[in-house]
């Protein structure tokens, strides 16, 4: 039975750093970590980078959270989700490449490839199957529903409820759209309120 026991642990390789309160399993996870405390990384290359300072993160997926360096208090649930952060703090990221660029504070994306290309834009909020994807710096918007504030780069302020609404708003700053695809086609257009399907969807400034 000893023996048998024995095989299991190496099998699982389950590591545990308990003078740091660091928990990780996978090829790969945690493997550069020097200092930071009470981490959590499940996954092939889960937070793998050079961790010198990073506290309360947890990491579940392949390459989640790969390259954080001092970032505090994230949450990376999904493949490749919240991959290039290094820096940023308390950021959530549920779904296949969510938040996959970001280096910024304070956004939470949940489903496939919400705020994927992301950077410097903080509090944000997307919800929804390729929900704020092409955001880069663009600052408190909310969307949810797939395809909602789809192709915001920087816009700010804006609200999108529904699905695809303002999909093809680019910089158009402080519009609200709830409604499949109201203010679909707004693009740099700003201080506009569209309630309803298909409400001021032809509009684009």
């Amino acid at each position: 039975m000893k023996k048998l026991f024995t095989i299991l642990m190496l099998t699982v390789s389950f590591n545990m750093a308990s003078q740091t309160g660091n928990t990780y399993y996978g090829s790969s996870a945690f493997e550069d970590n020097y200092s930071g405390d009470y981490n959590s990384a499940f996954g092939y290359q889960s937070m793998q980078g050079n961790n010198i300072s990073g506290d309360h993160n947890t990491a579940l997926g392949v390459s989640s959270l790969r390259f954080l360096t001092s970032g505090q208090y994230n949450t990376a649930l999904g493949s490749f989700s919240l991959y290039n952060n290094t820096t940023g703090s308390q950021n959530v990221g549920v779904g296949y490449y969510s938040l996959f660029t970001n280096t910024a504070y304070g956004n939470t994306a949940v489903g496939y490839y919400s705020l994927k290309e992301n950077t410097t834009g903080m509090y944000n909020v997307s919800i929804g199957h390729s929900s704020l994807t092409d955001n880069t710096t663009g600052e408190k918007n909310t969307s949810y529903g797939a395809f909602s504030l789809y192709k915001n780069t920087t816009g700010i302020y804006n609200s999108a409820g529904g699905y695809a609404s303002l999909n093809k708003n680019t910089t158009g700053n402080f519009n609200s759209a709830f409604g499949s695809h109201s203010l679909y086609d707004n693009t740099t257009g700003a201080y506009n309120t569209a309630i309803g399907y298909l409400s001021l969807g032809n509009n684009t400034t």
